[in-house]
């Protein structure tokens, strides 16, 4: 079996939008990473799992606001690698980028967007659905994903938002419940297995889920401050997930915590 590690990237602190829940953005045009050095991290990836392939994820800030050429010109080096799996990279859908459209069309990369309810008051992300709606339907529809955080608040909403989704082509969707709330869903459902019946009853089942129902363990390091890395190992052959992980053994050179 082919084992994958997943590596996180954030590319720049940069955003267009000022959602009340995030505060892992910046205003400052310069805040990118140096390619450089993320070139030599992933490098040292490599050595430590040669016999894994590396799926990236790559987020901001928001990615269409780097230099233009500077997102190709990355994703480019990464599909140069062999050992490189999956690249997923994450907008939030606020403006078009011809250049995330092309990249779209990369035969590795898809397009994530994060969206866990269309209920305006439920959902604090600063934009509205027919702006979302406006920009995505330019994209390359059959690599777009939705990704939904789901809670005892969100959970009614879901089918809803998937059914809305749908109707525009989109027919891949991931779910995750963090950690933190695991009580809510227990208290939510009052049994694991009445839980799962549930959602099997509001999830459509004509769409590819790239998920599993939970969220474990994830190790984040910061190697400096224009870069946060997310390393996750997937112990079976699992292209899609990034939420079933095991421990790394860890270089002195991250300072890595759970």
């Amino acid at each position: 079996m082919i084992k994958y590690v997943s590596l996180d990237l954030t590319l720049n602190k940069l955003c267009n939008m000022n959602c009340k829940y995030c505060s892992a953005h910046s205003n400052i045009k310069e805040d990118i990473i140096n390619f450089n050095l993320v070139k030599n991290i992933i490098n040292e990836v490599h050595k430590e799992y040669p016999k894994n392939k590396i799926n990236f994820v790559l987020l901001g800030g928001e990615v269409t606001l780097l230099p233009k050429g500077k997102l190709k010109e990355f994703v480019d080096y990464l599909c140069s690698l062999e050992y490189c799996g999956l690249i997923n990279i994450f907008t939030n859908g606020k403006v078009y980028s011809q250049e995330l459209a092309e990249l779209s069309y990369y035969k590795n990369v898809y397009l994530r967007i994060s969206m866990d309810t269309l209920n305006p008051v439920v959902n604090q992300r600063d934009i509205t659905i027919s702006e979302l709606t406006t920009t995505i339907k330019r994209y390359n529809l059959a690599r777009l994903c939705i990704d939904s955080t789901l809670n005892n608040i969100t959970i009614p909403y879901y089918r809803e938002l998937q059914d809305f989704f749908y109707n525009l082509g989109i027919r891949l969707f991931k779910i995750k419940f963090e950690r933190n709330d695991a009580h809510i869903i227990e208290n939510f459902t009052n049994s694991r297995d009445k839980f799962r019946d549930y959602m099997l009853k509001i999830m459509r089942k004509d769409v590819f889920y790239a998920c599993d129902l939970q969220l474990n363990t994830v190790l984040i390091t910061e190697v400096s401050p224009k870069i946060d890395l997310s390393l996750h190992v997937a112990k079976a052959h699992q292209r899609n997930h990034r939420n079933i992980f095991g421990k790394l053994p860890l270089k002195k050179v991250w300072n890595c915590y759970e």
